[in-house]
């Protein structure tokens, strides 16, 4: 049983034995242990985020001046992640002189990545 849960059922309790300061003290802590739980809930949902945030970072490698991560096709801006941990995904604008061009639509760095912009060339 939850404090919720027990406390709602001392309130009917109280409820009945017509005690007003015991009935507002109960109300009161049913109204705090409804927000405790929902700021419980607030806070694994806070601890998951950023737990799955380290495990992002963690799998990110620099390799020809982009960040890669592990399982993604797609290499990341390092100029945004560095100055504002914003992981944003290059574009692909074609080949250039034997390097695919690879461009931030966020600050508009620019990359020539040598080989086939595959992370394991």
């Amino acid at each position: 049983m939850s404090v919720y849960e027990a406390v709602k059922d001392a309130l009917k309790l109280a409820q009945s034995s017509d005690n007003a300061p015991l009935i507002r003290d109960l109300t009161t802590a049913l109204i705090e242990s409804a927000q405790l739980s929902a700021d419980n809930i607030q806070l694994q949902q806070r601890v998951r985020d950023l737990e799955s945030a380290l495990r992002f970072k963690e799998s990110l490698t620099n390799k020809h001046g982009v960040l890669w991560a592990a399982g993604d096709e797609a290499p990341y801006c390092r100029f945004c992640w560095e100055k504002s941990k914003l992981a944003i995904h290059l574009d692909d604008f074609g080949r250039y002189e034997g390097k695919d061009r690879m461009v931030c639509l966020e600050c508009k760095g620019e990359w020539f990545i040598p080989g086939n912009r595959n992370q394991n060339d």
